[in-house]
């Protein structure tokens, strides 16, 4: 299975979410995202036991370009508006490990 090798400083500070937010959950969003619903909506979904929930993007450019890449392009997320059950997150160490391990190997 084909990966991307290259994230951002940025993306990869959302992983240590769990460690600085001390609350059970948390919408993270981009600074350029305009919110014109009830975002309550969006906080009372039920995560069960998932880690996070975001919304699929697939536009037809990013299909193709994920494609040419070897990439499932159907797994690809828009990471600009994320839920996170930062708990969930907390409770898994395998999963903090991985965190804090990309975001060292990202600087």
């Amino acid at each position: 299975m084909h990966k991307i090798d290259y994230w951002t400083m940025a993306s990869m500070y959302r992983l240590l979410l769990p460690i600085f937010i001390q609350a059970d959950r948390v919408i993270y969003m981009d600074c350029d995202i305009l919110v014109n619903m009830d975002i309550n909506e969006l906080w009372s979904i039920d995560l069960r036991e998932r880690y996070l929930g975001a919304v699929l993007d697939q536009g037809e450019k990013l299909l193709e370009y994920f494609v040419s890449l070897g990439l499932n392009g159907e797994l690809y997320f828009n990471s600009g508006v994320i839920l996170f059950q930062l708990n969930n997150i907390r409770n898994n160490q395998t999963c903090m490990k991985k965190c804090l391990i990309s975001c060292a190997i990202s600087q």
